[in-house]
C-alpha cells in the first residue's frame, strides 16, 4: 500500500514539475523563428483559420490558435516557433453545419536563419475547390521597410513616372523603390501621381491620396494594362509583439488532473 502511494506521489510531482517547466518556458520569451501576417487579395472576403505556433498541429493537446483574415488590412501577426513549412488550417463542415475536422488550407515554406527572425506578409490569392490557397509571400521586415515608409512596386508592362510628395522617380515592371513619407511639414497625407508616356505626350494614370504616419509602413502595388490602373496596398501599423497571436505560448496546453 505504501509503495503504491509513493509511486502515485512521484507521478503527481513529475506532472507538477513538467507543468511548471512549461510555464516557466513561456516567461523566458523564446525567440520565434518567423513572424507572419496574412491578407486576402479579393475584396470583402473574410475567413477564420487555425495554426499551431510550434508547428505541431497534429500533436495531442497542442496549442491551437484561431485567427481571422480579411481583405482590408493585414491580419494580426502570427508568431511561429516551428520548422518550415508553416501550415494554416480551416474547418470542414458537414451538411448540418457541424465541424467534421480541420484541413490544411495553405502552407508556406521558408528557409530559417540563425539568430534572425523572418517577417513575411502572405497574400492569399486564389484556390480551386478543395485545394490549398495559393499565396504570394512578401518579405516584410522593419529593416527593409521602416516605419513611415512605403515600398512601391510596379506591376505594369511599361515604365511609370511617379511623384510622391517631393520624390520623383520611375519604375519599370518588377522594379521597386522604398520612399519615406515622414516629412517636416507633418502632413498626414501625400499625393501619389503616376504618368505614362504616350505618342501625344504624358498621360496621368494614377492620382491617389496616400496616408502618412511614422507608425505605419506598407507596400503599394501599381498596375496598369494600357487602359486601367490600380493601386493595391498592404499596410501595417506599429504594434507591440505582445499583441501578436502565439506570443510566448507553450507547445502544449498543460492540464492537471
Amino acid at each position: 500500500m505504501l509503495r503504491s502511494f509513493v509511486f502515485c506521489l512521484c507521478i503527481f510531482l513529475n506532472i507538477k514539475i513538467f507543468a511548471q517547466e512549461k510555464e516557466s518556458s513561456v516567461d523566458k520569451e523564446v525567440q520565434p523563428v518567423a513572424i507572419f501576417s496574412m491578407i486576402f487579395l479579393e475584396k470583402y472576403k473574410s475567413q477564420s483559420f487555425f495554426y499551431a505556433p510550434w508547428g505541431n498541429f497534429e500533436e495531442e493537446n497542442a496549442t491551437i490558435i484561431e485567427f481571422s483574415v480579411g481583405s482590408g488590412a493585414l491580419s494580426r501577426n502570427l508568431i511561429y516557433y516551428g520548422s518550415s513549412p508553416l501550415r494554416i488550417y480551416e474547418s470542414k463542415f458537414n451538411t448540418n453545419g457541424e465541424e467534421e475536422k480541420k484541413l490544411i488550407a495553405a502552407e508556406f515554406s521558408f528557409q530559417a536563419m540563425d539568430k534572425k527572425v523572418l517577417e513575411y506578409a502572405l497574400v492569399l490569392i486564389s484556390r480551386k475547390k478543395d485545394k490549398l490557397w495559393q499565396n504570394f509571400p512578401i518579405f516584410f521586415d522593419k529593416k527593409s521597410i521602416p516605419l513611415g515608409s512605403y515600398k512601391i512596386t510596379s506591376q505594369s508592362s511599361g515604365k511609370i513616372f511617379l511623384m510622391l510628395g517631393k520624390n520623383k522617380f520611375s519604375l519599370s515592371k518588377g522594379e521597386s523603390k522604398i520612399i519615406s513619407t515622414i516629412n517636416e511639414e507633418g502632413l498626414r497625407k501625400m499625393n501619389l501621381k503616376g504618368l505614362v508616356k504616350m505618342e501625344t505626350g504624358y498621360e496621368e494614370i494614377i492620382n491617389e491620396s496616400i496616408s502618412c504616419s511614422p507608425t505605419k509602413r506598407g507596400v503599394l502595388f501599381l498596375a496598369y494594362n494600357g487602359k486601367e490602373s490600380k493601386v493595391s496596398s498592404i499596410i501595417e501599423f506599429n504594434k507591440p509583439i505582445e499583441r501578436s497571436h502565439g506570443f510566448n505560448v507553450p507547445p502544449l496546453k498543460i492540464t492537471e488532473e
